[in-house]
């Protein structure tokens, strides 16, 4: 059983009031699309649903997938239903990103969304893997029917987005990896190396690993600006702008000790479906 061979619905959600998405999120779903593309996944296989004008959509999209961005489906949030009750795949695997909040995201709460996702074939195994801020929102769901279903997330309250140096855009950085595990699979032939457990846990050394390297380098900041507020006076224009600049230094070196969350009803499941 392979995800990237088998009978594969990909989706890629974010939810949201409209054109309120912002760009990070559109830039996690041309990543993903550019780590499908190069396995051959058949457009048809991927849905995307996000609340927002769709040239504009497109256009972001564009700077990334170039050639082939017009090929996908793009349709607001509300309609995953529609989509939903007339799918017959074998699994699904779903990416969110998106403003999350304690509630779930934007109009879906916990219970929606699943109760959403398992329209159609009731024996498909389901993956989703949630990008959002308040992922673990999801974690503790009162869904009754968690057969067949694997979900992951980070424990973080906002998720870890910044610009990687080799790369062009931001994107959320545990989305970002895992997209990058399912891209290197192409030179990757080890079974064990496979399975969706060890995409998740990739994704979450490799953000802890970012994070650390985040942190050290704002703390590196943050000295410079105390070193040279010492010199400035304090009524300056100057002193002001370096105290705003230190201010949100430090609010971006305070990030939660992250680590993913999964639902114990999915993990085995994780470990023997491979992609």
């Amino acid at each position: 059983m392979a995800l990237l061979s088998e009978n594969t619905l990909w989706i890629f959600l974010s939810a949201s009031k409209f054109n309120e998405f912002e760009e990070h999120h559109v830039n996690n779903i041309a990543k993903g699309i550019e780590s499908l593309e190069i396995h051959n996944i058949n457009p048809n296989n991927i849905a995307i649903f996000i609340d927002g004008d769709e040239q504009i959509i497109r256009d972001k999209l564009k700077m990334t997938l170039q050639k082939t961005y017009s090929l996908y489906s793009i349709a607001p949030s509300k309609e995953l239903l529609k989509l939903m009750l007339n799918c017959f795949y074998e699994n699904v695997v779903v990416f969110v990103t998106g403003h999350g909040d304690l509630n779930g995201i934007y109009d879906y709460t916990p219970n929606k969304l699943l109760n959403t996702l398992t329209k159609g074939n009731l024996n498909k195994n389901l993956i989703i893997y949630f990008g959002q801020c308040y992922s673990h929102a999801f974690h503790n769901t009162s869904f009754k029917n968690l057969n067949n279903i694997a979900m992951f997330g980070v424990n973080t309250k906002r998720s870890v987005v910044c610009k990687l140096p080799k790369e062009r855009f931001a994107y959320t950085i545990f989305l970002y990896y895992l997209f990058e595990w399912i891209r290197n699979l192409k030179n990757n032939t080890l079974p064990d190396n496979r399975t969706v457990f060890s995409s998740v846990n990739y994704a979450k050394e490799q953000t802890q690993n970012q994070i650390k390297e985040i942190m050290n380098h704002n703390k590196q900041l943050e000295q410079k600006i105390i070193t040279k507020l010492q010199k400035v006076k304090q009524d300056s224009k100057e002193y002001v702008k370096l105290t705003l600049d230190l201010e949100e230094i430090i609010k971006n070196t305070n990030i939660d000790n992250i680590n993913t969350w999964f639902n114990a009803e999915g993990l085995s499941l994780a470990y023997r479906l491979k992609f």
